[in-house]
């Protein structure tokens, strides 16, 4: 449930940071717009190798790989000197962290419940949503008491 809350909640929260990010690299929108872009079209097109992955390996050994990734990602924006360098810490590998844990949730989820399968799927699913109403007033307060830097 953890990561079906972080996860798309932090992609979700991006237009947070998206002022910040223009304010901090002077950068366009235009440009800004490609870091959130990539980092989607990696988390919406990577489940069927997750599936893949996690049928060879493990749903836990993709879950953990896949949330590794997204939160190096987020620690190296931490440092980021331009928008490129985002496209590659944010859009890259949170996008693919992602893209490779959230998928085997859903699967974990329907391989330990039959009975009770929809209620356990809408649960799980539904911390997608959670983290995305809660994450954005968390990281706009973050924010304005830190600072991005």
């Amino acid at each position: 449930m953890m990561v079906n809350i972080l996860i798309p909640g932090t992609i979700k929260s991006f237009g947070v940071l998206f002022v910040e990010f223009l304010e901090a690299f002077q950068a366009s929108p235009a440009t800004a717009a490609w870091i959130p872009a990539l980092c989607y079209f990696l988390y919406s097109s990577l489940g069927p190798v997750s599936s893949i992955l996690s049928v060879k390996y493990s749903y836990r050994t993709v879950t953990l790989l896949g949330g590794a990734s997204a939160a190096l990602g987020m620690i190296l924006s931490y440092w980021a000197s331009s928008v490129t360098y985002l496209y590659i810490s944010y859009g890259l590998l949170v996008g693919i962290g992602a893209g490779l844990s959230f998928p085997p949730t859903v699967y974990i989820v329907t391989s330990y419940f039959v009975k009770y399968r929809g209620l356990a799927n809408g649960l799980c699913i539904s911390g997608s949503a959670l983290g995305s109403i809660i994450l954005p007033p968390v990281l706009r307060w973050l924010l304005e008491t830190y600072g991005y830097r």
